[in-house]
């Protein structure tokens, strides 16, 4: 039966409606639908009972047809109200809102509530709860009935929510920033800052005017975050300039920052970036150290060399000012990636005063990050550690030459440098050739091992890389940093060389001890011994097959003496898949934090079997009284192994 039918008929009795029942049976359109319909009533049990309410209505005796009419239309509309449907012509598109930009998410209110809750209250667990909405990407979050909720938890007197907040906010659309500087106070608190920061992050310099005008009358925090916000318009670049003259403290902070991040290379920026230079080095340094300018290198180099003039004068070199040591902190720090020839000739003019200039001990610059960092480092140390890490950045090419000249020129002072920079551009062999014979002296072996614990060995790209700092070659995460590849992997004649008793024990390496490494290791009887082998750990090539025979048998006698967990790990490393007995080994040492024997287990990728034999053979060394730790009793032991033969994940 057509639903058409059904929609003629529910217009007749709407007609009939308006008409009156006293006039049906004179309807003669009516009475035809009806009988039409009572017809094809037999195809749906609905339709049938439709039209058993129809029937008074065609009866004369039937005493109230305007109830039996309205029962009748009442179940006409239900049904046809089913039947309905809306269509659009065209691809369909998300519902806009108006004005916000946003898009309509259709959310559950029980998921609203819960993070409304959780937004507004107080009490534990709603950081979590609106956390763990944020890391799974919850379409709630951009809600638009949430919006107004996440503004007002901006100043949420738990900080941490309201930098999650903020953090949320600026992870969204730019529609958000109407609702954000509607009832913005400027004279408001960290709350308003935050605003600022997230409007800054969506919409950048299309809202640079209301920036602008929250620098007067705005409080400290609201002034700042608009300080740093100018860092999008170029045309504000004299603005912040006079911003830096003038003011004190973290809105000049904050101009500095904002005009090197528009890296503006006029005249007028670039007079001013080499008169802060000059007069300003503790302030700028920071902003200055990966600029390669050689108007600005010269700038430095005539400082230093006054400042090293007036030190070289002193017959007491340690005794220096606290301003001139602020001063030659930053410029150094400042050289960085920096080869100009008047910079280059100071380094090599100073070079013949290396021993009294051992005396004049400088901060170890942060430029290349806490690893790699020197402690107690004399100035030409630190000269050949930034000139290395300019050859890693290679943010100037020329560094690489600027190495090798200063080595070339002045010899032993420059050694660091000039291996490095011949490790990036000179074949293996010549390399070797050339460096190798420094290991036979005690001093110079220093320096060489020192510059080859910055090299790793990448398994992936079978090659070696250079980085700024020194690394445990039994993870990856190095690979995440910068680093400068090799001519050509390590001569593969450097590690027999340096696992060598008589090179091994020609010094007690002690730069290596004064490097701030990157070593996993949570126990060692001898740091020394175990820092080299971090190094050997970190350049050893394991395809080459000679080269992983030679340290499987150094590492294997260092495993065996247990005197750190270094030899085992480079054995994973080469390989190597049992371990049970190295395990063991290091746990019964009276020093090892026993706490770690999971971790131990996780990073040698113990299977459950092998974890269990491990935990089995420490049973047994318990039971027999061999084994003494108050925390792993025979009982938990044995938990344990119930525990990992249930869940291989769980922890213990």
């Amino acid at each position: 039966m057509s639903i058409a039918a059904l929609y003629e008929l529910q217009e007749r009795l709407y007609h009939t409606a308006i008409a009156g029942v006293n006039m049906i049976n004179e309807d003669f359109r009516l009475q035809r639908s009806i009988e039409q319909f009572e017809q094809a009533a037999g195809a749906s049990p609905v339709f049938k009972k439709i039209a058993e309410q129809l029937k008074p209505l065609r009866e004369p005796q039937t005493s109230d047809k305007t109830t039996a009419l309205m029962d009748a239309l009442a179940l006409i509309d239900a049904v046809l109200y089913t039947q309905g449907a809306t269509e659009v012509s065209g691809e369909l598109e998300p519902v806009a809102l108006k004005g916000s930009g946003s898009n309509y998410n259709e959310t559950r209110y029980s998921e609203l509530y819960g993070l409304k809750a959780a937004l507004t209250e107080k009490g534990s667990g709603r950081y979590e709860l609106v956390k763990d909405a944020f890391e799974a990407k919850s379409p709630a979050l951009s809600d638009f009935r949430l919006r107004s909720v996440l503004i007002a938890a901006l100043g949420d007197s738990y900080s941490e929510m309201a930098d999650l907040v903020a953090e949320i906010l600026a992870s969204g659309d730019s529609g958000i920033v109407p609702l954000l500087k509607q009832h913005f106070d400027a004279k408001g608190k960290r709350e308003m800052a935050r605003r600022v920061e997230i409007i800054e992050k969506l919409a950048k310099e299309q809202e640079n005017e209301f920036y602008l005008s929250l620098l007067e009358k705005s409080s400290s925090v609201v002034r700042l975050a608009a300080v740093h916000a100018l860092k999008h318009d170029e045309a504000n670049a004299e603005l912040l300039m006079g911003l830096a003259e003038t003011e004190k403290g973290e809105i000049r902070e904050a101009a500095y920052s904002s005009l090197h991040h528009l890296k503006q290379l006029d005249r007028g920026t670039r007079a001013f970036w080499l008169k802060h230079a000059e007069h300003s080095p503790s302030e700028v340094a920071t902003y200055l150290f990966d600029d390669t300018g050689d108007d600005l290198s010269d700038t430095i180099a005539g400082k230093l060399r006054v400042l090293l003039d007036a030190l070289a004068s002193d017959p007491k070199l340690s005794e220096k000012s606290a301003k001139q040591y602020r001063e030659l902190n930053s410029f150094l720090y400042m050289s960085t990636n920096k080869a100009s020839t008047e910079l280059i000739k100071l380094f090599a003019d100073i070079a013949p005063q290396a021993k009294s200039l051992t005396k004049v001990k400088v901060q170890p610059t942060t430029s290349y990050g806490y690893y790699g960092q020197e402690a107690n480092s004399d100035l030409l140390r630190e000269i050949n550690l930034l000139i290395t890490h300019g050859i890693v950045l290679n943010y100037n090419e020329r560094l690489v030459e600027a190495g090798s000249y200063l080595y070339e020129t002045c010899g032993l002072p420059y050694l660091h440098a000039g291996f490095c920079a011949a490790l990036v551009s000179k074949p293996a062999a010549e390399v070797y050739e050339q460096f190798a014979p420094f290991l036979s002296d005690k001093h110079t072996a220093e320096i060489i091992v020192t510059a080859l614990s910055f090299v790793s060995y990448d398994e992936e790209q079978r090659a070696h890389y250079l980085y700024a700092s020194s690394f445990d070659g039994a993870v990856n995460w190095w690979q995440t940093h910068t680093g400068k590849r090799l001519h050509e992997q390590l001569d593969p004649r450097w590690l027999p060389l340096l696992i060598s008793d008589e090179i091994r024990s020609i010094s007690k390496y002690k730069l290596l001890s004064r490097q701030r490494n990157r070593i996993v290791s949570n126990f060692t009887k001898d740091d020394a011994r175990e820092r080299y082998d971090v190094m050997l750990m970190s350049i050893m090539n394991t395809n080459h097959e000679e080269t992983v025979a030679l340290l499987k048998e150094h590492f294997t006698q260092g495993a065996n003496e247990c005197y750190s967990e270094i030899p085992v790990i480079a054995l994973h490393r080469l390989g190597v898949t049992e371990f049970k007995e190295w395990v063991v080994g290091l746990f019964l040492q009276p020093s090892y934090p026993h706490y770690y024997l999971q971790y131990l287990c996780k990073r040698l990728k113990l299977t459950s079997e092998q974890t269990i034999a491990v935990l089995e053979n420490l049973i047994e060394l318990a039971k027999e009284k061999k084994l003494k730790d108050r925390y792993f009793t025979v009982e938990r032991l044995e938990e344990t192994v119930e525990r990992i033969r249930t869940d291989e994940n769980a922890y213990w």
